[in-house]
């Protein structure tokens, strides 16, 4: 749940997190020690629940006047100055690329992860997230102000709610907790 001003953002819980695993060409899996992970990121954006449309930007209605001027405004110019003026905003807000985390998984063993710590939906709605993962150093980055998507996935349906409807936080992971633990920063209820 965000809404459209500051005090109404809160951080989609639990905290989105990717586990990167990247095979060879006979599909065994190469650890994290022999890959260079500096330059992987992954990058979230919003698509409506059923489709893989895009749900990334919202309309906001806000009012140029306030009602009180509203109802004094007496000639159509002033009228037309009243009516409501669509402002378009990103429906996703906060931080939308994540650079990669080597750290242990539950199984005491070492992985790339992402962390989407900083997430919010601005819209009521049911949607989900497309996370898309580029490796920045295959690129010449001096040249191009691109990067090649090498790999993406949605996460499961995310319900957001209007601020009277909002049942709350929900608690954080085993997996939130667990790589929290070794630094990574995940917001969690004390």
């Amino acid at each position: 749940m965000c809404g459209f001003g500051n005090k109404d953002r809160r951080p989609c819980t639990p905290t989105p997190i990717l586990k990167l695993v990247v095979t060879d060409k006979d599909k065994k899996e190469i650890g994290p020690t022999n890959l260079n992970t500096t330059f992987f990121t992954a990058f979230a954006s919003l698509v409506f629940e059923n489709t893989p449309t895009s749900a990334d930007l919202v309309r906001n209605r806000v009012t140029g006047k306030s009602s009180q001027e509203d109802q004094k405004a007496s000639s159509s110019e002033d009228l037309n100055n009243a009516e409501a003026k669509p402002k378009i905003l990103k429906n996703l807000v906060g931080n939308t690329v994540a650079s990669a985390s080597v750290l242990y998984d539950l199984e005491g063993k070492m992985g790339i992860f992402f962390i989407f710590h900083d997430l919010s939906i601005r819209k009521d709605g049911v949607f989900r997230i497309k996370f898309s993962f580029s490796d920045l150093s295959s690129q010449n980055t001096i040249t191009t102000t691109s990067a090649e998507i090498k790999s993406h996935c949605y996460s499961g349906p995310i319900s957001v709610y209007t601020a009277r409807s909002f049942p709350g936080m929900i608690e954080p992971t085993a997996l939130s907790l667990h790589l929290s633990r070794q630094g990574a920063k995940i917001p969690s209820r004390k």
